[in-house]
């Protein structure tokens, strides 16, 4: 009964901190370090701003990219990138 408890604490707390377990949630630079072992890519982006997590996107920041309307925009991961491909038009004004 007590190993149940504590594989079931495990999960929900997995789930809880990960990028897709809180739409809501602000994520920092070092939750998604954890989420995305990628190279940074040396790239030019078009935005100052990840528009899914807010997170700033300096030099060496940038893990994974989408073109969209004629624009290259970069993200801080690939969880990033794929929610923003999702619906591009719900996050364009947060840039």
């Amino acid at each position: 009964m007590k190993s149940t408890f504590i594989i079931a604490a495990f999960i929900m707390t997995a789930f809880l901190i990960s990028c897709g377990g809180n739409e809501n949630k602000t994520l920092t630079h070092d939750d998604h370090q954890m989420m995305d072992v990628a190279e940074a890519l040396d790239v030019e982006v078009d935005n100052k701003i990840d528009p899914i997590c807010e997170m700033e996107m300096k030099a060496g920041m940038v893990k994974d990219t989408i073109h969209y309307n004629e624009s290259i925009y970069g993200f801080c991961s690939k969880s990033c990138k794929e929610t923003f491909a999702k619906a591009p038009e719900d996050y364009l004004d947060k840039m």
